[in-house]
């Protein structure tokens, strides 16, 4: 889906969260994690609903969006898929803050 790239709040940062539409990610419950995908590279986060209920944006940390190669105020093309339970494993020893999520 294309969906147009935005800063998180400062509360948001360091949270290893994307905000997004409900809409966007199926199946993905808010503070669940999931897999944020665009432009070949992947990122884990935790699902979190979109700011004022927008169904055309996404929120994501600069941290987020540097790996993800995508930039601030441009549109881009993401897939949002839940995470394998290994994932949330391993997501738990990398993760900035894993006790807020």
């Amino acid at each position: 889906m294309r969906l147009l790239v935005h800063q998180v709040s400062k509360d948001d940062v360091f949270q290893d969260m994307v905000r997004v539409h409900r809409s966007h990610r199926k199946g993905i419950e808010a503070g669940q994690l999931c897999r944020v995908t665009a432009n070949g590279a992947t990122v884990l986060a935790v699902a979190r609903g979109s700011p004022g209920n927008d169904v055309e944006g996404i929120w994501l940390d600069d941290t987020m969006r540097s790996r993800l190669g995508v930039k601030e105020g441009t549109p881009a093309h993401f897939d949002i898929k839940k995470a394998r339970w290994d994932q949330e494993f391993a997501w738990l020893w990398y993760a900035s803050n894993p006790p807020s999520a």
